[in-house]
């Protein structure tokens, strides 16, 4: 059986790190991107089961990729968990106005992996909210 896979984007070392690990202690395949210009190629061919970007990026947009992705045909349905450091309310905010599926904060992130996992693939496009756990 080919386990899902998930697409991690990141440049920061932690959480991301500590993200692919607990990903793959949860039986998920995961592929990590330190270049968000790429995400929308790779996405389109992978075909990951969720998406997870970091918002903290030296380099690149992260919100023009979510945005990509959400206006992508193959990656529209794609669910995305955005997350950040919690006092970085505006871009939280602002990724899901930009059609991120989730948003959370980065201890959230990683102490709620599961739940978060869950909420993620319950959400329909459009249904769009911050998580609560």
């Amino acid at each position: 059986m080919i386990k899902p896979l998930a697409l991690v984007a990141s440049e920061r070392t932690i959480p991301g790190s500590q993200l692919l690990g607990k990903l793959n202690d949860l039986g998920y395949r995961t592929e990590h991107l330190t270049d968000l210009g790429r995400m929308v190629q790779v996405a389109e061919y992978m075909k990951p089961l969720v998406i997870f970007i970091d918002l903290k990026w030296r380099t690149r947009d992260p919100f023009l990729t979510i945005n990509s992705l959400i206006s992508n045909q193959e990656t529209e349905h794609t669910p995305i968990v955005a997350y950040a450091p919690m006092d970085e309310e505006a871009a939280l905010e602002r990724a899901l106005n930009m059609g991120a599926s989730i948003v959370s904060g980065d201890n959230h992130v990683l102490a709620q992996l599961s739940q978060l996992l869950d909420q993620a693939m319950e959400q329909r496009r459009g249904d769009r909210r911050i998580g609560t756990t």
